[in-house]
């Protein structure tokens, strides 16, 4: 078997030269930073909310029962707008 101070090892190697250790772990620190620093910013387009307002004007009405018949037509025409383009 052969003695631990003649096998290779990575650990001992930066342990004995530790200038090599700092100079490597400053490197690594450095290429993160630029790295880090050359990243895209903006990955994801913006995307557009559209919001729409429906007014309806039926006299006598309550509100909650001409919603529903309001709104009946708009998921439709969405949909035809949509495909349109």
């Amino acid at each position: 078997m052969k003695d631990i101070t003649e096998t290779r090892n990575t650990a001992r190697y930066f342990t004995e030269n530790r200038n090599i250790a700092w100079v490597l772990l400053l490197a690594v620190l450095m290429w993160g930073a630029y790295g880090y620093l050359a990243m895209p910013k903006a990955k994801d387009p913006a995307i557009q909310v559209r919001v729409a307002s429906v007014i309806t004007s039926w006299p006598g009405a309550e509100a909650s029962a001409r919603s529903p018949s309001a709104l009946h037509c708009i998921p439709s025409r969405q949909q035809n707008s949509l495909s349109s383009r």
